[in-house]
């Protein structure tokens, strides 16, 4: 067996024997004033912060504005969305929307097969919206979390350029300390292949700390806030 194998075998056994960390130690240093505080402050700080990342956040009143809402953000990339089952939305009533509206919806089931992968990552690529729901929102960062996993595909925020998430508003939480605290370790693992935080749209700089977006990732995020 070579070092490489050795080191290989070694991250598989630790993955089979993982667990997530307890959430007690990360919320001891939170500041003491995060389970007080109110709606409208939290609300308040996810938008400033997500913006400042070059987020983009709206807040329909109602269930129809938001589905109105997102299909006017898909209608001005794509007649064409890359999103999850209605099942895994927290907004009912998207697939009739979308039919209404004529958008084609398309989900991403990764096949098995590499070759095939290769040529579906191909045909999905074109797609410029993508549509997901999200976990949790950090207000103190204006970050998402995603919890991805078999009907809830990570390529729906990678691939399109615009990413819509819909999240709601009892979602949001003040710190990730607080996020960590309010979920177990089994819920964040089960049906689950990973947990990624998302602030804002994709970025990247080079060696003279010029910014471009989107080379990684969506060059939009909206996040649509389900009251």
């Amino acid at each position: 067996m070579t070092t490489q194998d050795e080191a290989l075998t070694r991250i598989r056994q630790s993955l089979q024997t993982g667990r997530m960390p307890d959430a007690d130690h990360l919320l001891a240093r939170a500041p003491a004033s995060d389970t007080v505080l109110d709606r409208a402050v939290l609300i308040e700080s996810f938008t400033r912060e997500l913006q400042s990342s070059g987020g983009e956040v709206f807040q329909p009143a109602s269930q129809e504005e938001a589905i109105e809402t997102v299909v006017k953000l898909i209608q001005a990339v794509d007649r064409r969305v890359l999103a999850w089952p209605d099942e895994e939305l927290p907004l009912a009533g998207m697939d009739a929307a979308l039919q209404a509206a004529g958008i084609r919806r398309i989900t991403a089931t990764p096949a098995p097969d590499p070759t095939r992968r290769h040529m579906q990552w191909e045909a999905l690529d074109p797609i410029k919206a993508g549509l997901t729901g999200a976990l949790a929102g950090l207000a103190n960062t204006g970050s998402l979390a995603l919890l991805s996993g078999a009907h809830r595909s990570r390529a729906a925020s990678l691939l399109p350029e615009v990413h819509i998430a819909l999240l709601p508003l009892d979602h949001l939480y003040p710190t990730m300390a607080a996020f960590f605290a309010a979920y177990s370790a089994q819920q964040l693992t089960t049906d689950a292949s990973n947990l990624v935080f998302i602030s804002g749209p994709s970025r990247t700089a080079d060696i003279e700390m010029i910014t471009t977006r989107g080379v990684h990732g969506p060059k939009r995020l909206g996040v649509v806030l389900l009251p």
